[in-house]
């Protein structure tokens, strides 16, 4: 009896076959090996419970749609994402049906849940919690008015909506103006407009390789500059263009961005996984923040399955009437999962969201972007660190314009002596000349500006039509941006304070009572009796 228990005993055991995790790459995606060379690291750290499977999609929805299903078909009980929000919509349009969790690594679209993804979870934040930290450290700078630029795609129209409803609703602030592109040209003539309306407070919302474009050609026309605040979304910040992006030189064109993206918990935690990752024979620069996301994706999907009390059955097709039978058990035990790992800790709610949601506040410099403060959904902007901005001032800028050097104004004008002439036959600066003409001259010369005379096409001053509501002349040269400036004393009246500013008035004019200089005035009224000939009337007002 006894040697037949040791026979048993010395027997090969089996262990139990791993659960299948589906792991969806973008082919033409440039840092997927690194996404896959992280995920098959993290099932290998974990445990053995984890078989990462892997498929490869282009950017058409069938494409999209086919990956899905051979991921079905090889049995997989979860399927994890490093795609993009546009992608992750049509990856769960397909998986929910078929009653497989998804989980985003990346995915932050603020639209993206719905009921018919309710099998949907998301392990980076939404795109609100990021327009709420973004208003928070304009809030802690004073930043009254601020500017937005975005692409003019799903991630940049979404992106910072939020942000826009809470600069309107917050009294004292405001979005001065806000600029979308398509593409780069687009990008490009929408600087030009930042520049001319003297924006001071940008936030920058696209993807990172479009993002690089624009804040290369802002620096060209001089708007990556001092006194310029550029604040941009994870996009940018999470890039591995940008999060490791030291080139040994030291300034760098990218020196006082700010910026916010996912936090990391980089404490212990992280030091002995660094540490393990570079005995590997593994690049650093690999760990970027969604990297790091897609790590702790697997982690925690390994740590929910070694809380399964029993083995799961498998759905093995994509028409299989009413999906995976077990499906609803994985995803409550997925939501019921509570895990902390090196992006903190890990929870979700019943929408599907991270519970804690956590930003880096980051600054660029020494060739990358560095933590100086965090953010928290429950208790807000915290600050710890010294920030450089552009140029590599301490002192916070201003968020309106202090100065105008190097800025080039667009000046409305028409020929009215003495304060304009217009030389016959002549196009350029130089053929006007005058007493505002002559301003102009010398402020540009003291001020730091260029400039150039724009004539309205109508010829006239500014008057409102009541007819048709509308603005003629210079007055509606300055509503549609035509101009910056009138260069010319418009007088004021109180329809034209409604919708333009002017500045501090430099002549007055009025009625006028004139006499005769050899006349004796011997009553302080004689301005009443003008038929008497000792005075005449003379009416003075400009043309305008």
């Amino acid at each position: 009896m006894t040697l037949v228990l040791l026979l048993l005993l010395l027997l090969p055991t089996t262990s139990p076959a791993p659960y299948k995790v589906g792991l969806l790459l973008d082919a033409l995606d440039t840092y997927k090996s690194s996404t896959l060379s992280i995920a098959e690291y993290a099932a290998d750290d974990t445990s053995s419970r984890i078989q990462i499977v892997t498929e490869e999609f282009n950017k058409t929805m069938r494409s999209i749609i086919d990956a899905c299903c051979r991921l079905v078909e090889k049995g997989v009980v979860v399927v994890i994402s490093d795609s993009s929000s546009t992608q992750t919509a049509i990856q769960a349009d397909i998986l929910t049906p078929m009653k497989i969790p998804l989980i985003s690594a990346g995915a932050t679209d603020p639209f993206l849940p719905s009921v018919k993804r309710n099998f949907l979870l998301r392990m980076s934040p939404s795109d609100t919690y990021q327009s709420r930290a973004i208003f928070d450290i304009i809030k802690f700078y004073e930043w009254e008015k601020i500017s937005i630029l975005a692409s003019s795609d799903s991630y940049g129209l979404h992106g910072l909506l939020e942000l826009q409803r809470l600069m309107a609703q917050e009294i004292g602030y405001s979005v001065k103006n806000v600029f979308f592109f398509r593409n780069l040209s687009g990008a490009i003539e929408a600087l030009h407009g930042l520049k001319s309306a003297l924006a001071r407070i940008i936030v920058l919302n696209c993807v990172a390789s479009r993002g690089k474009e624009v804040l290369e050609a802002a620096r060209d026309i001089g708007l990556l500059s001092k006194g310029v605040v550029w604040i941009v979304t994870d996009a940018i910040a999470a890039s591995p263009e940008f999060e490791h992006a030291s080139d040994g030189v030291s300034v760098s064109p990218w020196d006082g961005l700010l910026g916010v993206r996912p936090a990391i918990d980089r404490g212990p935690a992280y030091d002995i996984f660094e540490k393990i990752y570079l005995q590997l024979d593994r690049n650093l620069d690999e760990l970027t923040t969604y990297r790091l996301m897609t790590f702790e994706t697997v982690a925690f999907v390994d740590s929910t399955l070694a809380g399964l009390e029993k083995k799961y059955s498998q759905v093995t097709s994509c028409s299989m009437p009413g999906g995976w039978k077990d499906g609803k058990a994985m995803l409550s035990a997925l939501r019921n999962t509570d895990y902390t790992g090196i992006t903190g800790r890990t929870n979700f709610t019943k929408a599907g969201q991270r519970g804690r949601v956590s930003y880096d506040v980051v600054n660029f410099a020494g060739g990358t972007f560095q933590r100086v403060g965090v953010w928290h959904n429950s208790s807000g902007l915290a600050m710890a660190g010294s920030v450089k901005f552009i140029g590599g001032g301490k002192s916070v800028p201003p968020a309106s314009a202090s100065n105008l050097i190097g800025q080039h104004l667009r000046l409305g004008i028409l020929p009215e002596g003495p304060f304009s002439y217009l030389k016959a036959d002549c196009e350029g600066n130089a053929c006007w000349s005058g007493l505002c003409p002559d301003m102009v001259t010398r402020m540009a010369d003291d001020l730091g500006f260029t400039y150039e005379y724009v004539v309205p096409d109508d010829g006239k001053w500014g008057g409102f039509n009541v007819t048709s509501g509308a603005w003629n002349g210079l007055i509606a040269e300055i509503l549609s941006e035509t101009i910056d400036i009138v260069t010319l004393p418009l007088s004021t009246s109180t329809a034209r304070k409604e919708v333009i500013e002017f500045s501090y008035p430099f002549m007055d004019s009025g009625l006028l009572a004139v006499t005769r200089g050899d006349s004796r005035i011997d009553t302080n009224f004689f301005f009443l009796s003008p038929s008497r000939g000792r005075c005449g009337w003379q009416l003075s007002q400009p043309h305008s």
